[in-house]
């Protein structure tokens, strides 16, 4: 890994404090909903609708941002916009499902929230699968070098280069998808999806320039956000 390599964007005065948007944004998109509560009129299964939104909300905050402390779940201050655009649309997007959840009362329905619940569990699934295999090498500022860096190839790195992205895209549908809020859907197929598609180019710039040809092969060997259907590669770790 060479470091010197890795050109990393300065932060300016604005992008930091449009950067300290979104935790501001994600508390206001958690109490939204008891809010609605008392002003909205009831329909079955409306409470639930609420705590499933309130615990997915808090384990995303958590996973990504607070497990591991500052400088891993920063996004360095403003200094990776990828972070901001993905922060402030998954934000917008979640938000705006639970409340056109409760706006537009559909309720539940058995077909819509077994699929939308096995989609957003896979999405779990997948997501902690990466966590785990990236351990400390985490970092939501994909422009930081860090120290100690290596190629992760093993769990699902093995069959593709993003999972985590890959995981973002599938819960920003499977939600709303369960909560039958069908604008936010919409907008998670629309726009988070090929903002994910962007960051993920962005992020492979930096690890281009870290790792150099070690990660030239691996992106030859290995699909961006989809797998191949043949037999996965021996894990392994460059760095």
């Amino acid at each position: 890994m060479n470091d010197a390599t890795v050109c990393r964007p300065p932060a300016t005065r604005a992008a930091v404090w449009l950067y300290r948007g979104v935790p501001v944004l994600a508390v206001a998109a958690l109490l939204t909903p008891p809010l609605l509560l008392a002003c909205t009129p009831p329909f079955p299964w409306r409470v639930a609708g609420v705590v499933l939104f309130t615990a997915a909300w808090c384990e995303r905050m958590w996973a990504m941002y607070l497990r591991l402390g500052r400088g891993h779940g920063s996004a360095a201050e403003g200094r990776d916009w990828s972070a901001m655009a993905i922060g402030y649309s998954f934000t917008l997007i979640m938000g705006g499902a639970i409340v056109e959840f409760l706006l537009w009362r559909r309720g539940w329905s058995a077909g819509r929230v077994a699929a939308g619940g096995a989609a957003y569990a896979a999405s779990l699934a997948l997501r902690h699968w990466a966590l785990a295999a990236l351990g400390r090498q985490f970092r939501v500022d994909v422009s930081d070098p860090g120290s100690g860096r290596a190629l992760v190839r093993a769990g699902p790195y093995g069959w593709v280069r993003h999972p985590i992205y890959t995981a973002s895209c599938l819960e920003a549908v499977a939600l709303p998808w369960l909560l039958g809020a069908w604008v936010a859907l919409a907008f998670g197929l629309l726009l988070f999806t090929p903002l994910e598609v962007v960051r993920a180019r962005y992020e492979e710039r930096f690890l281009r320039a870290v790792f150099g040809e070690a990660y030239a092969r691996y992106a030859r060997e290995v699909p961006a956000f989809l797998p191949r259907l043949r037999r996965r590669p021996a894990p392994e770790r460059d760095g």
